[in-house]
């Protein structure tokens, strides 16, 4: 299949552009590449943390001289033809970006054949350049090579964010080690500053799939998982989830979530999975798994997150069941590993069976109708038929109300919160604990122009020094100070208009004589939570787990003050 550039209406479907924003992002891309390319090897060769050198090898059904010249160039993709092909599509890549964002950060060299060319050919480029340096016959058998070298050259201020190659090197084994258990058809060669890390040949039985796993996850860790094997209506899910006898894991947790052969990171996918182990142990704790998720690509949404890193469901209650009764299913497994490890389970097992075979779907129905009967005639989001999610600080979450306020059930008693006022504490948490540990603010690189005039000129310059701690870092134009290039911002702002965002940020400076950090720092806050946003039940869900990930012993107080007693004629 050849590469083409793809039509204009197809590009402005896709929505993000990609980001490399570290050395592990560059091999990933690079490793799905291989993939997407029917290799059944993939040698992997790292210095310096990524950095110096960046060697992928595979032996794929390569690209010819043209698919080379052109893999370079922006929205370039052999995956995806035509809009209906976002719907379906089941290779890694498919915007035709990441070669070109690496080549523009970096020296680039590609070697490539295919079965039908009698010589491979090697092209070279580096930067921003779009012009090939040079394109030559080179030595190489059916498959591509890629050589990135010296990656962010060009651009020192991102190279400051590397903290250390042996960090850079543990990021690099993760993304490597999620390869390993997802491509099992694939050998994997990974080898650092000339040392060999991982050496597996592709998995012909059960026994060499076994190794893998005894390798990444650890050897007890199938031995105490409960395992899991459902089928249901096209899907599929495979994989194991350790028991809560399993102490090792409790601090040697791995979680690894693959959907369609994607590895992904899903906060609806880990809470369910807590949830669930909650109704069938009886309790709450750190649970390591490796599930495999096999579902028609028309039912999610890969084109959500510039590194394809997560998914929408288009059925969310319909996922929450299918795990729900395929780990559920699983009792009998978990109930004989018990009895047979220790007697005093089997009174647990007992103590709990009520639980493990009650119906969630039910309670949280019956649960619901009551509540409304209470509460008729008003403007609520219906969460019937969702399931209940419990949180530690938060308790029950049960309603929305006008998009503006949340109703929890804590001690069997009713309160509602604002959600401006928890997003507003969140962002206090966060940035204060980002602040108390240096260089841990989280930010998105980008490259803005911003045109300002005198008066804006005076106040950037004031605002510098506090921008650039909260992770925003300009570069100035040497010919026109008046013009600067934005290069990152924190993720806070990152689905923001931030043209609209800079030009309310100097209007209020302009009135304001005594400009300080901790002003700057609740302006930006305010400005966040003021945005009109539309806040479904998952969005909520996923803010309250961020907002316990934060908290503290220290917060309690905090929490205390977003609580305020339910009383129904004021809704």
């Amino acid at each position: 299949m050849s590469i083409k550039i793809l039509p204009k209406e197809i590009i402005k479907q896709i929505a993000a552009g990609e980001v490399i924003d570290r050395p592990s992002a560059v091999v990933k891309e690079l490793i799905e590449n291989s993939i997407d390319a029917l290799s059944s090897q993939i040698n992997i060769f790292i210095e310096k943390g990524g950095v110096k050198l960046i060697k992928i090898q595979d032996n794929g059904i390569g690209m010819s001289k043209n698919d080379l010249l052109l893999c370079l160039t922006k929205y370039a993709t052999s995956k995806i033809k035509n809009l209906n092909d976002l719907e379906s599509f089941k290779s890694f890549g498919f915007r035709g970006e990441a070669l070109t964002s690496i080549k523009n950060i970096s020296r680039i060299k590609i070697i490539s054949k295919t079965v039908y060319q009698k010589i491979a050919w090697e092209i070279y480029t580096e930067g921003m350049d779009s012009n090939i340096i040079y394109v030559k016959p080179s030595p190489n058998s059916v498959g591509t090579t890629i050589e990135v070298l010296d990656l962010f050259y060009n651009i020192p201020v991102r190279r400051k964010f590397i903290p250390n190659n042996k960090i850079e090197f543990i990021y690099i084994k993760n993304i490597i080690k999620s390869f390993i258990l997802m491509k099992l058809n694939i050998g994997i060669k990974f080898v650092y500053n000339n040392k060999i890390i991982y050496n597996f040949s592709n998995v012909k039985n059960n026994i060499s799939y076994i190794n893998r796993i005894d390798k990444i996850c650890g050897k007890d860790f199938i031995n105490q998982s409960l395992k899991i094997n459902s089928n249901y209506d096209k899907m599929s899910l495979f994989g194991w989830i350790t028991i809560p006898e399993n102490k090792y894991y409790s601090n040697n947790i791995k979680k690894y979530f693959y959907i369609n052969n994607r590895i992904i990171h899903n906060k609806f996918i880990n809470h369910i999975v807590k949830e669930i182990c909650k109704i069938k142990f009886g309790l709450y704790y750190h649970q390591s798994f490796l599930i495999y998720l096999e579902i028609e690509p028309n039912q999610i949404d890969i084109n959500i997150h510039p590194q394809k890193k997560d998914v929408n469901f288009f059925q969310l209650e319909l996922i929450y069941n299918f795990f729900y009764k395929s780990i559920l299913n699983s009792s009998f497994y978990y109930e004989k590993h018990c009895l047979n490890k220790n007697k005093k389970n089997n009174n647990f097992i007992k103590e709990n069976k009520l639980i493990i075979t009650k119906n969630l779907k039910n309670i949280g129905d019956d649960y619901n109708n009551n509540f409304f009967n209470q509460i008729k005639k008003k403007k609520l989001v219906i969460l019937k038929n969702i399931p209940l999610f419990h949180f530690k600080n938060f308790g029950i979450l049960r309603t929305i109300i006008k998009n503006t306020w949340i109703i929890v059930e804590k001690n069997d008693i009713l309160f509602y919160l604002s959600v401006k006022e928890i997003e507003f504490f969140l962002l206090e948490i966060k940035y204060k604990f980002y602040l108390e540990n240096k260089n841990n603010i989280e930010i998105i690189f980008l490259n803005l122009p911003i045109k300002l005039i005198p008066k804006e000129l005076d106040i950037f310059k004031k605002l510098k020094k506090i921008l650039k701690t909260l992770g925003f870092n300009f570069i100035i134009d040497k010919f026109d100070k008046y013009q600067l290039k934005l290069i990152s911002i924190p993720s806070l702002l990152l689905n923001f208009n931030l043209q609209l965002f800079f030009i309310n940020l100097f209007k209020y400076c302009l009135i304001k004589s005594n400009i300080t950090f901790t002003k700057i720092l609740k302006w930006i806050f305010l400005y966040v939570i003021n945005i009109t946003k539309l806040w479904d039940y998952f969005k909520i869900i996923d803010l309250l787990m961020e907002f316990e990930l934060f908290i503290s012993n220290n917060n309690t107080i905090i929490i205390k003050k977003l609580f305020y007693p339910i009383t129904f004629n004021h809704i």
